[in-house]
């Protein structure tokens, strides 16, 4: 009984990409003719929470987690979605650019995490530090 406790309380999970998709993400590759490369990284967050562009879910981030894809150029609304908290961000993406997200806790009642886009510099840096999380297209 207390084995299945203790595995309740573990940290949550997400299913990550292969270690040849997590160092191809690091070299920080433009994105193919016609389309924008969107990053979002994850610093310290409490739980799960589940990334869309749109209205297409693309995967789940965790601490220290982040994702890519590559989209149509145009306006997108970022969200981030956990079972405490709902951040949302409106973002103008042109072709061949790379844009980089953070997904941040912030220590406010009720707290919650929020969606902010960041430099280039400090997107690397999340990502370098980061595993890459499973895209789901």
């Amino acid at each position: 009984m207390v084995c299945i406790a203790l595995a309740a309380c573990g940290s949550p999970r997400v299913e990550m990409a292969s270690s040849t998709s997590d160092a191809e993400g690091k070299t920080f590759q433009p994105p193919p003719p016609g389309r924008a490369a969107l990053y979002v990284a994850a610093g310290y967050i409490p739980d799960v929470s589940t990334i869309s562009v749109g209205r297409l879910e693309v995967g789940s981030l965790i601490r220290h987690a982040w994702l890519r894809v590559d989209v149509e150029p145009g306006n997108h609304e970022i969200r981030a979605r956990s079972p405490y908290s709902e951040s949302s961000l409106s973002l103008a993406l042109a072709a061949g650019t790379t844009t980089f997200v953070q997904l941040q806790y912030v220590d406010r009642r009720p707290w919650s995490d929020v969606l902010s886009q960041v430099s280039t510099g400090q997107g690397r840096e999340l990502v370098l530090a980061g595993a890459r999380a499973a895209t789901l297209r």
